[in-house]
This record gives C-alpha cells, sequence and structure tokens, in this order.
C-alpha cells in the first residue's frame, strides 16, 4: 500500500498520480534528479565544446566543430540511456516504476501492479517487452542548446575570406593542407567575382596551386575571428581600395578612399565592406532629408593607374 503519491505528467498533458512507498518515492524522485543532471551536463558539455574547440583546436573545420560540439551533447545523453542501474532487493525499479510509454497508455515495471490498476479503472492491459531505452524529451535540451550556441560561435571563432583570382588560369584554395575548392578566374570588377570562404580564426596556412599544379603562394596569415579579410595571390600589378559613400545626413569623417598596402596578397579589411569590386549607389539629390547612413565599397584596378 502506498503513503505518499507523485504525480506523473505526459508529453501531451496527461496525468497521473501513483502512490509509492517511502523507498521507492526516494527512487522516483532522484529519478528526476538524474533526468536534470543529465540534460544539464549535454547542455554544458555542448555549448562549451561549441565555444571553446574554436580556440584550442587548430584548424578545426566548421564541420569538425558542429559534429564534435554535438557528439560533445549527445554523450551524456547516450550514456544515460545505455547504462540503468539494477533495482534494489525487493524492489522492481531503480528510478521510476511507472511512466507514459506513449499518449493515454502507461508503462508498469510491476506486471501486478499494473493488473490491479487496471482493474480498478476498468481499462485494458497489454503485455510488453521491458524497453531497453527510456526516452524523455527534455533530452533534446542539450542538443538544441548547442545548435543554439553554434551559429553566435562560428560567426565570432571564423573568418570570411573572400578570395579574388586575376592569374590566366583556375587555381585550388588549400588552407592547412586542406583543399576548399577551385577559384575561377576573373577578368574585371564584378560583384559576383571570386568564392568567399568562412574559416576559423588564427594562424593560418593558404596556398594557392595552378591546374597545371604550379604554386602560386605559400603564405601564413592571421585571421580574425567575425571579420573580413581579401586573399588575391599572384597579382602584384592590381591595387584595392575602399570607397566610402555617405547618405542622407550622415556624413563621412576622414577620407573617403583608403589604399590597401600594395602587394600584400592579403589583407584583414579595417571596414565592413557592403560592396565588392562595385562602386556604391549614388545618393539621390535630395537625399539631405533623411537620417542616411554609410556605405563601404571594395574597388580594384591596375596599380599604374592608380594614384597613389
Amino acid at each position: 500500500m502506498g503513503s505518499r503519491s507523485l504525480v506523473l505528467r505526459g508529453t501531451f498533458g496527461e496525468s497521473v498520480s501513483i502512490n509509492y512507498c517511502e523507498d521507492c518515492l526516494r527512487h522516483a524522485s532522484a529519478a528526476r534528479t538524474r533526468l536534470l543532471a543529465i540534460c544539464l551536463a549535454s547542455a554544458l558539455l555542448g555549448v562549451t565544446s561549441a565555444v571553446v574547440l574554436p580556440i584550442v583546436w587548430v584548424g578545426v573545420s566548421i564541420a569538425g566543430l558542429v559534429s564534435s560540439a554535438l557528439l560533445a551533447a549527445v554523450l551524456p545523453v547516450a550514456l544515460a540511456l545505455v547504462y540503468r542501474r539494477r533495482p534494489a532487493a525487493g524492489h522492481t525499479s531503480s528510478g521510476h516504476a511507472v511512466w507514459w510509454w506513449s499518449r493515454q497508455r502507461l508503462y508498469c515495471e510491476n506486471g501486478r501492479f499494473a493488473r490491479v490498476a487496471a482493474r480498478q479503472n476498468s481499462v485494458a492491459t497489454r503485455s510488453v517487452r521491458t524497453p531497453r531505452f527510456v526516452w524523455s524529451s527534455w533530452y533534446w535540451l542539450g542538443p538544441l542548446a548547442t545548435l543554439i550556441a553554434l551559429p553566435a560561435s562560428i560567426v565570432f571563432n571564423t573568418a570570411s575570406v573572400r578570395v579574388l583570382n586575376l592569374t590566366p588560369t583556375h587555381f585550388v584554395m588549400v588552407v592547412d593542407g586542406r583543399s576548399l575548392g577551385e577559384v575561377e578566374t576573373t577578368s574585371a570588377e564584378s560583384p559576383a567575382a571570386g568564392r568567399e570562404f568562412r574559416i576559423v580564426a588564427g594562424e593560418r596556412h593558404f596556398v594557392a596551386i595552378g591546374r597545371d599544379g604550379r604554386l602560386l603562394s605559400d603564405r601564413r596569415v592571421a585571421l580574425t575571428g567575425g571579420g573580413q579579410h581579401l586573399y588575391v595571390p599572384a597579382s602584384p600589378d592590381v591595387c584595392f581600395w575602399l570607397e566610402f559613400t555617405s547618405y542622407g545626413r550622415q556624413q563621412v569623417s576622414g577620407p573617403r578612399r583608403v589604399e590597401l598596402a600594395r602587394g600584400a596578397e592579403f589583407w584583414p579589411l579595417p571596414e565592413s565592406v557592403d560592396t565588392w569590386f562595385a562602386p556604391s549607389p549614388l545618393p539621390a539629390a535630395d537625399d539631405n532629408r533623411s537620417s542616411g547612413g554609410k556605405l563601404t565599397a571594395l574597388r580594384q584596378g591596375e596599380c599604374r593607374t592608380v594614384a597613389p
């Protein structure tokens, strides 16, 4: 005869009051505590991995970061599902003896208890095999928290690199020994020119290899998390500069044009670029009525035609 009751709620709002003796009630209450501990461990491991891995694992790819963080979040849940403590002598369960199997269906560890409860409530019983794994919807907490943390981690721990190919042939972009793909050649200014890669921040080894196997560029660079960067290998005769266009009542403070260091091949961009390899739209004639803003364009041209 149970001395105390515990309310058991299902996923769809079902609830039932189960009578437990003092010892069994402690088991059931401890099961709730273990569930909370598992969910917290899953969330902490997943979120911490998402934030820390790009810092401690030099060269990790975004795919590696996502898979490793999710694996860390799933590990406590997997261990909890696989490992089940044996019940003490005289008990049928080391945790909950009754739980919701599905909507409007209860599972009871003790068959005799199930038959008595079914008879008292005029419902039918059905024998099922004891489940090896007992799933809880709360187990999704850790992986979901990790998925929420990953985009922020990727933005702040990775860098955007625009790679432009001004050589006569296509080349393959290789970072830290891993090929990121081919970059097609382009001959003129175009907003669609080049390819943009998102690479984990820190010191990286950039290599550009032509289709004929010729080494076009081999250099070590430092990528700033959350920043924009430009990489143009083997093109010393082309210069780049930033153009600033103001709109409305907002005026650009300082120079309206800043040239990037000539012949550097790689540049961390001091301003966030709005328009790549094309001029920004001209302001309207009556634009002074608006509060306005500022756009930054990255331009290019042959160095011999660009005034220093």
